[in-house]
C-alpha cells in the first residue's frame, strides 16, 4: 500500500503531521516511536532495544501523544503515525 503513495506527495504531509517532533529534541521521540511501533507497541522489547527502562519509554510515548494530540491506544492514530514515520527519515 505504501507503494501507492508517492514520496513527493506523502513526505510534505508527513512532515506537517510530525512537525512537533522534527527538531533536535524530538529526534529521540521519533526514534522511540519508530521502535515502539516496530515492536507492535510491546513495552519490554521496545525498551530493551532503546536501552531504556520501560517507564522511560512510557513517558516518551505519553510525550509523543501530547505533542501530536493523539491517543496511541487508537489503532487509527498508530497507523497514521506509522505512515508518517515511513515517509520521514
Amino acid at each position: 500500500m505504501l507503494g501507492l503513495l508517492t514520496a513527493s506527495g506523502a513526505e510534505p504531509l508527513a512532515r506537517r503531521r510530525l512537525a512537533p517532533l522534527l527538531n533536535a529534541e524530538g529526534a529521540v521521540l521519533l526514534e522511540t516511536a519508530r521502535v515502539w511501533l516496530g515492536r507492535n507497541g510491546a513495552w519490554e522489547p521496545a525498551a530493551r532495544e532503546l536501552g531504556v527502562h520501560r517507564h522511560t519509554l512510557r513517558n516518551r510515548i505519553t510525550a509523543i501523544e501530547r505533542l501530536l494530540g493523539i491517543d496511541l491506544d487508537d489503532v487509527s492514530a498508530r497507523t497514521e503515525l506509522w505512515l508518517a514515520l515511513a515517509f520521514v527519515r
